[in-house]
């Protein structure tokens, strides 16, 4: 599970990407994430529990003493104590408190990476103009803090307004086909 050569390259020289991926295709972000299995990670999931996440990034090859996750699924079933390197944030929709965690982690932590799975997921629960402006914050902050983002989107959302938004405030949009060596 390898990236094409060029879009590693996008990946190491870009602050901020937006990663097209076809619907459920978990592969293509593992193919991301494995050259950066030795970098800081910040992992904001939205859709999956940090173990589910774990195990897709122990995967990728990505060592947990370098990956700290934003959880924003967990706390809705569980009120267990989050563990170490894991934040559990009240639920998707909750953008001041994701917003807090993100800066927190990053800074705190010196993450290399932000990746946020995904912009999809917040779609259902917040309008196309609150996605793309808090996206945009988010870009400011993780350039701020020397850090770099990649942000997924599903390819059924692409023609979304807000990605269409987010898209103009990346420095690079890959499609998955990219990462497969196509055009």
């Amino acid at each position: 599970m390898k990236a094409s050569l060029e879009a590693e390259n996008e990946i190491f020289q870009n602050n901020a990407l937006l990663l097209i991926i076809p619907q459920d295709d978990h592969s293509t972000l593992l193919k991301v994430i494995g050259p950066l299995s030795k970098k800081k990670i910040c992992f904001v999931t939205l859709s999956k529990t940090y173990d589910a996440v774990e195990k897709e990034m122990d995967g990728a090859g990505v060592d947990r003493k370098n990956l700290y996750i934003l959880d924003c699924v967990t706390s809705s079933f569980s009120h267990m104590k989050p563990p170490e390197n894991v934040v559990f944030v009240p639920s998707p929709d909750a953008l001041t408190d994701l917003n807090i965690s993100i800066i927190e982690i990053l800074k705190n932590e010196k993450c290399d990476y932000m990746i946020f799975d995904s912009i999809s997921t917040l779609l259902t629960y917040k309008d196309d103009p609150i996605v793309a402006r808090f996206t945009d914050f988010i870009i400011g902050k993780v350039k701020e803090l020397k850090s770099k983002a990649i942000f997924t989107c599903s390819e059924n959302d692409a023609k979304r307004q807000a990605v269409l938004e987010i898209s103009l405030h990346v420095d690079k949009v890959i499609n998955a086909s990219e990462l497969n060596g196509k055009k």
